[in-house]
């Protein structure tokens, strides 16, 4: 009876031993050893707009999940965005897959990052950021000397920008003409170590971590034309922001 016993047990053993290796190598490993990620079900062009049929949920196992793929949990801050570059179906979404601000040029168009020379700059806005947009005003050479108190200055150096702040925006704003740009994107903006200038941690706008002394924008030859027409003539460039994004 007791040998009878010690071999059911054994067969027991054996079928729940095989039963439990079965399921870990059809179910639970891919469970255990997976990660649901962000993939694209479809291919992706430069610029498209990602929507809710561009991508799907994929279980991908850990040691072939790429740097800072973006996890099923956050599947939402893909929809609605651009394309960074041309995405293959299959891709795992991160953020470099992603040009959230829409900074990344589109050569088709003619874009690329432009520096605004400091010469051809009356003032920029001392809250202005990277990826904010910004409209470009004329201010003609005659009325310079009479905007120039208004404009609140940072720096005692000619070669920056006056930095402005919002009220003396307004009131040089009811002073000028319409824009001669609009909806510009701000690509860069960088103090005189060549540093981006970002909001400060506390995170009050003003509060910025340098002085803006170089200003890059999403531009086009047209764009720059357009500037270079006033400036040419010794007019200069008054740039207020419109937001923030």
């Amino acid at each position: 009876m007791k040998k009878s016993l010690g071999v059911i047990s054994s067969i027991l053993f054996l079928t729940v031993g095989a039963g439990f290796v079965l399921s870990y190598e059809f179910y639970l490993k891919d469970k255990v050893n997976t990660v649901d990620v962000v993939v694209a079900s479809e291919n992706i062009s430069f610029k498209d707009e990602i929507t809710q049929n561009s991508f799907e949920v994929a279980s991908i196992r850990k040691d072939h999940v790429v740097e800072g793929a973006i996890l099923a949990s956050d599947a939402q801050v893909v929809q609605g965005q651009q394309a960074s570059i041309d995405i293959p179906k299959g891709a795992q979404f991160y953020q470099g897959f992603l040009d959230t601000y829409n900074l990344i040029p589109n050569e088709e168009e003619g874009e690329f990052i432009a520096p605004v020379p400091n010469q051809w700059l009356f003032a920029v806005p001392g809250s202005l950021r990277r990826s904010y947009l910004a409209d470009f005003y004329v201010v003609p050479t005659e009325i310079q000397d009479e905007l120039q108190p208004i404009v609140i200055s940072s720096n005692n150096s000619d070669e920056e920008p006056s930095e402005t702040n919002e009220s003396s925006d307004r009131m040089v704003r009811d002073l000028l003409q319409d824009p001669i740009l609009t909806d510009v994107r701000v690509a860069s903006v960088t103090d005189n170590s060549n540093r981006e200038v970002l909001q400060a941690q506390d995170g009050v706008t003003e509060g910025a971590t340098g002085v803006i002394s170089h200003l890059e924008i999403v531009g086009t030859d047209e764009m720059l034309q357009t500037m270079r027409t006033y400036t040419d003539r010794g007019d200069k460039i008054y740039v207020v922001y419109k937001y923030g994004r």
